[in-house]
């Protein structure tokens, strides 16, 4: 409520919130819970959780392709 406060200051139309893995799913159940009343919001992942994510499933893609280390 207070990043929407700050938002609603800056006459912006939408609130950016910005959560690691654990804290979002939870942010996600509380804005999809409440759409009238958080429809504006945003949820996304830091940074950090974003590339974990993305170099898994690289890695995943890469399994058994017989890539060598150097």
């Amino acid at each position: 409520m207070t990043s929407m406060k700050v938002t609603q200051k800056l006459n912006q139309p939408v609130t950016f919130v910005t959560f690691d893995y654990a804290a979002a799913i939870i942010a996600f159940d509380i804005v999809w819970g409440k759409p009238a009343v958080l429809s504006n919001v945003i949820v996304h992942f830091g940074a950090i959780h974003t590339m974990c994510s993305y170099m898994g499933a690289l890695g995943k893609m890469m399994a058994g392709s017989d890539l060598k280390r150097c």
